[in-house]
């Protein structure tokens, strides 16, 4: 599902593997034995700041300077978010402005099958930082989780579920480019064009957004 970006944003003990172990089981299980399957469109959406002092470098709040509230919906299309600059031929260029982000990507999780060349189909991929979180970036690198054959889509949804289950986890040399932001944010373009919206993610069981391109899932 994930895929390069195609647009620009310039674009433990023992006693406690017992206890992981059991809450899984507990967690994945009914009553009746059958697998939980966590519902995107009736989980809760996680609750989102991009301009704390923790999350901003350049752009953090305050009285005076309109940046939207913590888990308001941001519209990129609007300055100071959306930016002109020069292209390679002197061209103007427009670019989406997310704020000084660290070197080093945030670990993305995407589940496959052993063998699989796609990921699984409706599985939502998985993180575990959000932006004022250390070691948060709007750039990710993806780690691929193998999961058994018959995997139900959406029975993990989040990273501790995936250690839980002892899942391998290998990571990739891709980098995906996507800002995790509030429910309802909005940044219309896309380099060539293409359908503009959120992609839905999974962070500890919780539904998160994030801004990608058609291509990149």
């Amino acid at each position: 599902m994930i895929t390069q970006p195609s647009f620009r944003f310039d674009n433990v003990s023992f006693a406690r593997t017992v206890t992981s172990f059991l809450l899984l089981a507990l967690s994945a299980c009914g009553s009746s034995g059958e697998v939980k399957v966590h519902d995107p469109k009736t989980s809760p959406a996680v609750a989102v700041d991009r301009f704390s002092a923790q999350a901003g470098m350049l752009q953090i709040r305050s009285g005076s300077n309109g940046l939207p509230t913590a888990n308001a919906p941001i519209d990129f299309d609007q300055g100071p978010f959306i930016t002109e600059g020069l292209g390679p031929i002197g061209q103007i260029v427009k670019y989406y402005n997310f704020d000084v982000k660290p070197k080093t990507p945030a670990p993305i999780y995407a589940l496959f099958e052993a063998g699989a060349s796609a990921s699984v189909a409706g599985q939502l991929n998985l993180i575990d930082v959000l932006p004022g979180d250390t070691g948060y970036n709007d750039f990710w690198q993806v780690m691929k989780v193998t999961v058994p054959s018959g995997y139900v889509a959406n029975t993990i949804a989040s990273l501790a579920d995936i250690q839980a289950a002892g899942y391998p986890i290998v990571a990739t040399d891709m980098i995906v480019n996507c800002p995790v932001v509030p429910a309802g944010s909005t940044a219309s373009l896309r380099l060539g064009g293409g359908a503009a919206g959120l992609t839905q993610g999974w962070y500890r069981g919780q539904v998160v957004n994030y801004l990608t391109s058609p291509k990149q899932r």
